[in-house]
């Protein structure tokens, strides 16, 4: 903790601290009043503490919560509670009133607080900025993890504050189970502007669940990421939430005129069955829908039915002939260049010429304008 003051106190910038102890993160270090005097030196520095602040695997006690809740009404913007004992909520719902400028706030591993969780999800829907919110590995119990989230609902996305702000919520193991209720589908349905991530890691989702979020889905193009690995999925329930987004008969000129955007991560063990079209190196639309079309490809690769597919959007003759054109595009462009007449000619690998794109033919070919691709 001494370190840890010192770091805080130096002038040198540090932009994220976590005070974790125990790094393995199976036991937590209890209170012990002999660690008071160091806390007040640490709440001290962290007054002019304007960075990431985590804290991991050690009891914050009553008597350290008000030292520290005045030093973290400073400008803070992200504040990650780990496994630090029941005043974790009282915490968070002070800090949450005292700091205009936090954005991010993270509990797991904490113990269950429900008569508390409607006063801190109303304190994060009356704050200005925060909007990335996860409540990881609170809930033991499938009715009350599934209440949390309810409770999310209707304090976040059910009422009418007038904030533009869009929810990035994570509710990743906390045992939920919905029994048939409808409230995630729901959420999915009808806040299509406010949420903007949904993360349901490991609970006990069932495909009947997963009906609904795919019915959900095909009401909300706006929805950037949902997942759903380690729940009580089968191949019905993938297959409901995969074909709300892309439906096995559809086309690629179905694909790239869908406005869906997301990217669903489902059980690894059944299958990538969704694309990802939100991963990195995916900046603009154009990539997107490039990405789109190659997991049309791929996803059809093992039917066999991509040849028929190819027919059907470019004719017989020219689906024949490109496998053709296109081994000779990437094959002429990878280590040769065009020389003055015509031949081709090696070149170094500064040299090479980028291969022509293909799919910005074939989308000319369907005469896709340019502002969409």
């Amino acid at each position: 903790m001494q370190v840890t003051t010192l770091m805080l106190r130096s002038p040198d910038e540090v932009d994220e601290y976590r005070m974790e102890f125990l790094q393995h993160h199976k036991t937590q270090l209890r209170h012990d009043d002999a660690l008071v005097p160091y806390w007040q030196q640490f709440t001290s520095a962290l007054e002019s503490y304007d960075g990431d602040l985590g804290f991991g695997c050690i009891e914050l006690h009553s008597s350290v919560i008000d030292m520290l809740g005045p030093a973290l009404a400073t400008c803070i913007t992200s504040l990650s509670l780990h496994d630090v004992g029941r005043g974790w909520i009282d915490l968070a719902i002070g800090v949450i009133g005292a700091n205009s400028s936090l954005k991010y706030l993270s509990c797991s591993a904490n113990p269950s607080r429900m008569e508390r969780a409607f006063d801190l999800f109303s304190s994060v829907a009356d704050h200005p900025t925060l909007s990335d919110l996860t409540i990881h590995k609170i809930c033991s119990d499938g009715a009350e993890g599934y209440s949390l989230f309810v409770l999310a609902k209707i304090c976040l996305l059910d009422g009418d504050s007038g904030s533009s702000k869009a929810y990035r919520l994570n509710f990743s193991s906390n045992s939920m189970t919905s029994n048939g209720a409808t409230h995630i589908a729901d959420a999915i349905t009808t806040n299509s502007s406010i949420l903007k991530e949904l993360d349901l890691t490991n609970n006990h989702l069932t495909d009947s669940d997963a009906q609904a979020i795919g019915q959900a889905l095909r009401n909300n193009t706006t929805l950037e990421r949902l997942c759903m690995q380690d729940n009580e999925l089968t191949k019905v329930g993938v297959a409901a939430i995969h074909d709300a987004v892309i439906s096995p008969g559809c086309t690629f000129q179905a694909i790239l005129n869908s406005e869906h955007m997301v990217s669903i991560d489902l059980p690894y063990a059944i299958g990538k069955l969704c694309p990802d079209f939100r991963r990195k190196y995916c900046y603009n639309n154009e990539l997107k829908k490039q990405r789109k079309i190659c997991y049309i490809f791929a996803s059809r690769h093992g039917y066999g039915t991509n040849y028929q597919l190819l027919c059907e959007e470019l004719g017989d003759l020219s689906t024949k002939l490109l496998p053709f054109g296109m081994k000779r595009v990437f094959d002429c462009s990878y280590k040769y260049y065009a020389g003055r007449v015509g031949k081709l000619i090696w070149c170094s690998e500064e040299q090479h010429v980028p291969p022509l794109s293909i799919a910005h033919e074939i989308l000319r070919s369907w005469e896709v304008t340019k502002q969409e691709y």
